[in-house]
């Protein structure tokens, strides 16, 4: 989820565990969903504490909103955000246990790769990168105007490329 994202650094270091939960705990849900889906910006955020807050309080609208939307949020309001917080709590580990797949590695598996338009490794597609990395990819989607969720955003053309690659 992209929240985690943003908690990875907070006034320049790693957070500590209890504090984003707290400020989180203080903030709408559904709001910080809306905040977390809005998030453009691929690259870690350097957030000030208490900026999370104030920025769920001002209006966003989403493409992705509705009965599912709600699930998502009433599910995260039961149980918490301490699972994405813990994955940016761990980048250190994490980095280690994907060691066999570091950045200079060729993926050499059939692909179907879908990227939302607004904060995917766009220029890295588009410059070639991807088919240097994965020379076996069959297709590479850009869809524009979704978010970070975009199976839900867009469900029907997703599940159409989804569907495609599937007959490869």
């Amino acid at each position: 989820m992209t929240s985690s994202l943003w908690t990875i650094i907070l006034r320049g270091t790693m957070i500590e565990p209890g504090v984003m939960e707290k400020e989180y705990d203080e903030i709408d849900t559904e709001n910080l969903m809306k905040l977390c889906f809005a998030q453009e910006d691929p690259q870690p955020a350097i957030i000030p504490q208490g900026a999370i807050k104030q920025a769920a309080g001002k209006p966003i609208t989403l493409a992705f909103v509705g009965g599912r939307f709600k699930y998502y949020a009433d599910t995260f309001k039961k149980t918490g955000f301490t699972g994405g917080l813990n994955y940016s709590r761990s980048m250190d580990l994490n980095w280690e246990l994907m060691g066999a797949w570091t950045l200079d590695r060729v993926i050499d598996q059939a692909a179907c790769q879908v990227h939302n338009g607004r904060s995917g490794p766009n220029d890295y597609i588009r410059k070639g990168g991807f088919w240097r990395d994965m020379p076996l990819v069959e297709d590479v989607v850009i869809m524009e105007g979704v978010g970070h969720f975009i199976n839900e955003e867009n469900k029907e053309e997703t599940n159409k490329h989804i569907q495609y690659f599937d007959k490869f």
